[in-house]
């Protein structure tokens, strides 16, 4: 059975040049509005282990995954605890307790990524902890060496320092393709997600498909997108790819400031 993922990445009030956030007093009506739903959290690794054992998941399961693992992932743990959810987030390793420098900022606002004594909390409160790569790299666009570096050192980095094992990845701006999934195959990761991709017949571990929430969704819009995903609708994850496509831009203005500061 597949179910609902949502994928958020930061929740905080600050207000920056993007879309991909949400406000507090948004994400607290979404966690409300779930609860009162009857919906319950479990993670990615709890999904996989039911399906590879034939184990039913509840009909009315989500998971919550946040990509980027910015400081503020501490204000929404403590909300989510109030319902009893846990979260999955996913660490960009070269970043754990830095700037988000990887980020192309046009107004140079920065944020703080969460560093290990925050992590270990919420890996003590039940959530899962995975990999976000090493950089945030764009993997499409690496050589198979450079895919390698990426996931086998962020995976490295973070089982050194959390003392758990890594088996969980997060595709940087929610893309890959057949090579990459190889190589983290190789690493040992046995879940991949990603953002935009189409509900299919048959539930791929390494590519599961994700439903961005973001700063326009508003309590209708989040209840609707639940909904639609519990329908197996692919409406909102279409919508997704160009999401996607724009957070892209990121990638190509560092390459421009790269070449032009050479």
């Amino acid at each position: 059975m597949a179910i609902p993922i949502l994928a958020y990445h930061a929740v905080s009030n600050v207000i920056g040049a993007g879309i991909a956030r949400t406000t507090i007093s948004q994400f607290r009506k979404q966690m409300t509005w779930l609860s009162q739903n009857g919906f319950s959290t479990i993670t990615l690794h709890e999904y996989f282990t039911r399906h590879q054992n034939q184990l039913p998941v509840g009909a009315k399961s989500i998971i919550i995954s946040f990509d980027d693992s910015y400081e503020c992932l501490d204000a929404a743990a403590k909300i989510m605890s109030e319902f009893n959810f846990v979260g999955c987030c996913f660490v960009i390793s070269d970043y754990v307790g830095k700037t988000n420098a990887w980020d192309y900022q046009f107004l140079n606002h920065r944020a703080m990524h969460a560093d290990y004594s925050l992590l270990e909390k919420l890996l003590e409160t039940g959530w899962e902890v995975g990999s976000h790569t090493k950089t945030h790299a764009f993997l499409p666009d690496l050589s198979i060496s450079e895919v390698e570096h990426e996931l086998y050192v962020s995976k490295a980095v973070l089982e050194k320092n959390l003392g758990i094992q890594i088996r969980s990845l997060s595709y940087p701006f929610g893309k890959c393709n057949e090579s990459v999934i190889a190589v983290a195959k190789e690493a040992g990761y046995v879940l991949g997600v990603n953002l935009g991709m189409q509900p299919q017949s048959t539930i791929n571990f390494m590519k599961l498909p994700r439903i961005g929430i973001y700063l326009f969704d508003f309590l209708p819009a989040f209840s609707k997108k639940i909904k639609l995903a519990c329908q197996d609708s692919d409406i909102f994850l279409h919508f997704q790819r160009y999401i996607s496509m724009f957070s892209y831009g990121s990638v190509v203005f560092n390459k421009i400031k790269t070449k032009l500061s050479a």
